[in-house]
């Protein structure tokens, strides 16, 4: 029956201190939480994709906590698969070194496909202490 909550969800985070150039993937190494078949993921350490198994609603939320040397970085969801709207054409800008990166999005996958979070500009680099990264991707029924 739609509207009743969360279909699926998925969530990971990343710790330890990292940096990612422009065109690389921000990595996700810990597990959090799964629920449902409609996102998955390599269970191998870092996880940088996401699988998008099942046409559908999304919503994406991600915080990257950045080091001081992260000015004129931005991320982008990257989708491999069909949307409407296609979730790259949402671009996260850091606003000051040193601080939160976050994104938040909502897109229909109209096909399968793979979700990535892409650095863009300048090198990112992540905070070098506790949870550095952290993305959570809901199928909304």
């Amino acid at each position: 029956m739609a509207g009743t909550g969360l279909a699926s969800f998925a969530s990971r985070r990343n710790t330890g201190g990292t940096t990612v150039a422009a065109g690389g993937l921000v990595p996700f190494n810990t597990a959090g939480v799964q629920y449902g078949t409609a996102i998955t993921f390599s269970p191998a350490a870092p996880t940088t994709t996401f699988l998008i198994n099942e046409p559908g609603y999304y919503r994406v939320s991600f915080d990257i906590y950045t080091g001081t040397l992260s000015l004129l970085s931005s991320v982008a969801a990257n989708f491999s698969g069909t949307a409407v709207p296609q979730p790259s054409t949402s671009v996260f800008s850091l606003a000051l070194a040193g601080g939160v990166l976050s994104g938040n999005l909502l897109f229909q996958a109209v096909t399968a496909g793979s979700l990535t979070v892409s650095v863009s500009g300048l090198t990112l680099t992540l905070s070098g202490t506790g949870t550095n990264a952290q993305i959570t991707i809901e199928k909304l029924d």
